[in-house]
């Protein structure tokens, strides 16, 4: 009988407890951090996503800001170049009579 099987028959149910809970803990060794980073990296797309879409809502708020500043900015134009049209026209209708 060679030495690996002597031990095995004597040892037999010792040492494949003692494998069994070897290879547990090596398995725990190995997916317990796995499992950590996959549920770290979960939380920081979460918090990714969080920080998108609040750039995303300052975005929004500002380019309608601007577009309300355009909007104001477009009419008080508009008004002086009716005011200076109106003028215009009385300085004409002035010359003509």
């Amino acid at each position: 009988m060679s030495s690996a099987n002597k031990l095995l028959h004597a040892y037999g149910p010792s040492l494949s407890a003692a494998v069994v809970c070897s290879a547990t803990i090596v398995w725990q060794l190995i997916s317990n951090p796995t499992d950590r980073l996959r549920k770290d990296i979960a939380g920081v797309k979460k918090e990714l996503k969080k920080d998108i879409a609040h750039v995303e809502m300052e975005l929004k708020g500002d380019i309608t800001g601007m577009e309300k500043e355009l909007k104001k900015d477009i009419a008080h134009v508009e008004m002086e170049l009716k005011g200076g049209i109106t003028g215009m026209e009385k300085e004409l209708k002035g010359d003509i009579t």
